[in-house]
């Protein structure tokens, strides 16, 4: 269910928010590069996937077999660790390796036509844990009937610059359509307690779609803490997302961080970032 513009009017304190696009057409040449990549510290095996854009005009499903013979090598503090390895079965590339607060890492690319990308380095900053997780039945709006809405409490960490985003499961899946996705910063929030915060809103209709045998949704919750980097691509994402309409222009490029070699100017659609994460308790919805 659609949330956004109820999440943060409930909050106790005023957030720079916006929500995360997981699914985006970009104007852009056809045949680029697309790099959809992350390093995370509650992850043992990092991974990335590849895959080709085709026309603005003609949106296809992404082909993440395109590019399987790939070279992808992966650096930690700039010391090579080794290469990722493409997974028939998941069509990702993966390594085993545990990610550390206060690190940086990095990816370079060579297609099989011989492009080279290399990232810019995403260095690990602590997030804060999620202290509780809850929900209540109720009515938060005149506009909508009683809904299922799950809350989080969080102590923010102290020092400006620190920039959240959250994920949410149900019943183990990850809620990855363009209104599920939302981050922050903490520009007003500095080292402050952070209660009631709306992280989704279920109401009858999709509690029965999503309830399990049993007639329960379990939910948790996982809170990430990003570079300023990505949050600026997310907030990209938003603002792309923002403009579409029946008669919007073909949305323009957004600006990843993935650069071409020798060429300051050219890069890959995408991203390749690295986040710590705190995952919540997981609570079970009941009717």
């Amino acid at each position: 269910m659609k949330k956004l513009s109820i999440i943060f009017a409930v909050l106790t304190i005023g957030f720079t928010a916006c929500t995360d696009v997981v699914d985006l057409d970009i104007d852009e040449k056809e045949d680029a590069l697309v790099v959809e990549g992350r390093v995370l510290t509650s992850d043992s095996v990092q991974t990335v996937r590849l895959s080709r854009t085709t026309d603005y005009f003609n949106p296809q499903f992404p082909d993440y077999e395109a590019e399987k013979n790939a070279t992808i090598r992966f650096y930690e503090n700039e010391a090579y660790i080794g290469n990722f390895v493409f997974v028939d079965s998941t069509n990702r590339f993966q390594i085993l390796h545990q990610a550390v607060v206060g690190n940086s890492y990095h990816i370079e690319i060579e297609t099989e036509s011989g492009e080279s990308f290399r990232s810019e380095p995403e260095t690990i900053r602590q997030v804060s844990e999620v202290d509780s997780i809850y929900y209540k039945k109720e009515k938060l709006t005149d506009f909508f009937d009683s809904t299922y809405s799950v809350y989080i409490n969080a102590q923010e960490l102290p020092g400006k610059g620190d920039n959240y985003q959250w994920k949410t499961y149900l019943n183990g899946n990850y809620q990855n359509q363009p209104d599920d996705l939302t981050f922050f910063n903490d520009d007003f929030v500095d080292d402050e307690y952070i209660e009631e915060a709306l992280m989704y809103v279920l109401d009858q209709e999709e509690f029965d779609q999503r309830a399990n045998a049993n007639n329960e949704i379990e939910v948790y919750i996982e809170q990430l803490g990003i570079t300023n980097s990505y949050y600026d691509f997310l907030f990209q994402l938003s603002q792309q997302s923002a403009s579409g309409g029946p008669f919007a222009a073909p949305p323009a490029q957004i600006v990843g961080n993935i650069i071409k070699e020798n060429s300051d100017e050219e890069r890959a659609l995408g991203y390749f970032y690295a986040a710590d994460v705190d995952v919540s308790d997981t609570i079970v919805i009941r009717r």
